[in-house]
């Protein structure tokens, strides 16, 4: 995954589809306002994709921003993966010790 920022706000997934329009599959997993700037997280394919965004992109102009790509190992949830359920009802399983 990668982590966008120093992004102009507002940023929107159009937005980002065109920044990342050299790569055929893209993932905009979310967009944050943090201050005074946008922030994205997006995958693409492959590793070699992602490489290839952060050569290009890394320290470029963009739309009057100076923008910094770099890879992002956290845990950023997919807008399009689906959501695990509530497990307030659940019973808590019992420890036989």
């Amino acid at each position: 995954m990668l982590k966008a920022r120093k992004l102009p706000i507002p940023t929107t997934d159009s937005d980002l589809r065109e920044l990342f329009s050299d790569y055929k599959e893209i993932d905009i997993v979310s967009i944050e306002i943090e201050g005074d700037e946008s922030i994205a997280y997006v995958k693409l394919r492959n590793d070699e994709d992602e490489k290839d965004a952060i050569k290009k992109l890394n320290r470029s102009l963009w739309r009057g921003n100076r923008i910094y790509v770099d890879t992002f190992r956290g845990d950023k949830r997919s807008k399009s993966d689906p959501v695990s359920g509530d497990n307030k009802n659940k019973e808590p399983e019992s420890k036989d010790n």
